[in-house]
């Protein structure tokens, strides 16, 4: 194997490494900063070095909303709170936010998650500034997905994040005047010491490089940066946007940060001799991320000089193999049909699938779990509306849900000129799985049929801890333990009279949510699934936690017709009725239920999701559904069969003692 080949430097090379020594002043400074009001902000490793700099000078000098991406959330809430504290001392802006997400750039895992929450938060994205790095970690080291650690971490982690945040960020550019939305990319001088072409092909990992010199170390971090080069010097070309945005790559500086933390002590010492402050990068950061000196795939160095990059690194060919190559290494990561539907939460379009096309259903019973708050109570006013269905509330507070009834009453006679709709209530705690077969028996006792059965009710992101009635973690046990019991003790008058309909009349409609998405690898985390050893629960685990519980809504609408051999007479989907602004999030923080009313929809359009899956044609056994009337997909790990019978068997025998 031939050894790897790093071209000699030329003059100009040189002139740029010298300049990193002796770089003069910035220029280009908080003063010629644009204000950012209205507009979003990401910067990776931002708790710690240059990236900490950049956060607290766009903290003090923009009114951007400020996102940290980063991996301790401990020292990153720290890092927050000093930045605070700094920002109101020197820019005079006290309690300015700055918002916080998990990952880890050496975790391809982790990325997704992390999107998918920062999605969830935000509608826009304007600048992204992947900050954060290593650099000459021990010999050996590697990421989760045994790519050398610097490779891994510098370079394919924020292809990755970059790859999942292209859709929103290309769509924010839009908006925004020609070239106002950035990527900057930072990567280092050191991208002159990468082997010819930037990347040694015949050996990615270096393994055949055995007790490399400093020289051969800082090689292979020289690679990594040769690829935040070429990513900077690509991205528009893949994406074809024009002028509209500008990608570009940076050297910071030669600065004193944590990047040097793996370094040797007598080099860290002759370092704190000859390297600048780390305050003097964020001014090279943010050159590249607003002077209109800067030009898509340029290079610039310390402390805001536009440069260049080695001419055999930025050559098509070269950019183009090494591209490749990070769209294959992250693509198992990704999936653009889940981000579609992601996204469509956020830009869904007008429900067709309305009140005029819904049938009589004169003489048919319907039951509605939760239908007196959120999109539960608009469901049932529509059908009290605009059906002649006999309607069932099954809900756990009787004085909340009787003043729900008189109220949809008065607002369907307004809006539907139908007066006094007979609307029943039977009580049942879903939380608690004692209180179903009295609700269900006391059903049974009034009727003698039953035509659909919309599962609405639900819990998200209760206190960490909380726990049902029979122990299972709140949402698990609320969600799908309780709807499980409710829907096998409902089975056998739900089967009897869908014999007496025509071939997808009686439906079973399973509210689940996009947060399926978020689901661990086959649905449920059996190794725990209450969570109970994960400690200091961060906001990407809640969601974790909320997910599971919507993938086993998504696995009950998959299987039960499988388990119950009712050919195409039933219908069992499953849906996300929307983002919606209803009393699902009244867990949420303060803040977050101010990003909630900026970002999600009025609970009305969630009703016509579940009526749609309840009703239209187009829907099939097993589908799911997204707002307000969509037909889509479920992720596939979760709806493979091994992996639904598994927890459909586990349902099952949680639910047994109750039956």
């Amino acid at each position: 194997m031939s050894a790897p080949v790093v071209p000699s430097r030329t003059c100009e090379d040189w002139k740029q490494t010298f300049h990193g020594f002796w770089p003069g002043k910035p220029s280009f400074k908080e003063d010629k900063y644009p204000s950012l009001e209205g507009k979003v902000v990401i910067v990776t490793g931002g708790n710690t070095g240059v990236g900490y700099e950049t956060v607290k000078s766009l903290a003090g000098s923009t009114k951007a909303k400020l996102y940290i991406f980063s991996r301790s959330e401990e020292k990153t809430l720290a890092a927050i709170k000093q930045i605070q504290l700094e920002v109101a001392k020197e820019y005079n802006v006290p309690n300015r936010d700055i918002n916080f997400i998990k990952v880890d750039l050496s975790d391809l895992e982790t990325i997704k998650p992390a999107v998918q929450k920062f999605l969830s938060q935000e509608s826009r994205l304007d600048l992204i500034i992947h900050n954060a790095g290593v650099m000459t970690p021990p010999v050996g080291s590697e990421s989760k997905q045994g790519y050398e650690l610097q490779l891994g971490t510098n370079v394919l982690g924020p292809h990755l994040l970059q790859r999942l945040l292209d859709p929103i960020f290309i769509e924010t550019s839009k908006k925004n005047a020609p070239g106002e939305s950035r990527i900057v990319w930072v990567a280092s001088s050191a991208h002159l010491s990468a082997p010819l072409g930037g990347f040694h092909w015949a050996d990615l990992n270096f393994e055949k490089l055995k007790s490399p010199s400093m020289n051969e170390q800082m090689m292979i971090y020289g690679q990594s940066k040769a690829g935040n080069v070429i990513q900077a010097r690509t991205w528009t070309r893949k994406h074809n946007t024009g002028s509209q945005i500008i990608s570009s790559s940076v050297c910071p500086g030669f600065l004193s940060t944590d990047l040097q933390r793996n370094t040797p002590y007598l080099l860290t010492l002759l370092g704190k001799l000859l390297l600048h402050p780390r305050r003097m990068g964020a001014y090279t950061e943010l050159f590249a991320a607003f002077s209109p000196d800067v030009k898509d795939g340029s290079h610039s160095i310390s402390f805001g000089v536009p440069s260049y990059a080695r001419k055999d690194i930025i050559e098509d060919e070269a950019c183009d193999k090494a591209w490749n190559f990070f769209t294959e290494a992250t693509d198992p990561y990704i999936t653009w049909q889940d981000w579609k539907q992601v996204l469509h939460g956020f830009w869904p379009g007008k429900p067709s699938f309305k009140e005029d096309k819904y049938p009589s259903l004169e003489g048919k019973v319907v039951i509605v779990t939760g239908g007196n708050t959120g999109v539960g109570y608009e469901t049932v006013k529509s059908l009290a509306g605009s059906t002649k269905a006999k309607l069932y509330i099954l809900s756990r507070s009787e004085e909340k849900t009787l003043e729900a009834i008189k109220q949809m009453q008065l607002e369907v006679a307004k809006e539907y000129n139908v007066s006094n709709r007979d609307i029943n209530f039977i009580k049942v705690d879903l939380s608690d799985l004692e209180t179903i077969k009295p609700a269900v028996q006391k059903f049974l006792s009034q009727e003698s049929r039953l035509d659909l059965i919309i599962h609405n009710a639900g819990v998200m992101m209760p206190p960490v801890g909380s726990k049902s009635k029979q122990g299972y973690e709140l949402q698990l046990g609320t969600n799908v333990v309780g709807p499980h019991l409710l829907q096998r003790l409902l089975d056998p008058i739900f089967i009897e009279t869908s014999k007496k309909n025509a071939p997808g009349q009686s439906r079973i409609v399973w509210v689940a949510s996009t947060a399926h998405q978020l689901a661990p690898l086959g649905g449920f985390h059996w190794a725990d699934l209450n969570f109970d050893k994960l400690k200091n629960i961060s906001k990407n685990d809640q969601m974790t936690i909320y997910g599971q519980s919507k993938a086993g809504n998504v696995i009950q609408a998959r299987t039960w017709t499988r388990k119950h051999n009712t050919g195409s007479q039933i219908i069992s989907s499953s849906l996300c009725p929307g983002y919606l602004d209803t009393d699902l999030q009244r867990h949420a923080s303060f803040m977050e239920k101010i990003i909630y009313s900026l970002t999600l929809h009025p609970r009305r359009m969630g009703a016509y999701t579940e009526l749609f899956a309840a009703f239209s044609p187009d829907v099939k056994d097993g589908s799911h559904s997204i707002s307000f009337g969509t037909q889509s997909h479920a992720r596939k790990d979760i709806i493979q069969d091994e992996a639904c019978d598994k927890v459909w068997d586990f349902l099952t025998e949680a639910t047994n003692p109750y039956m």
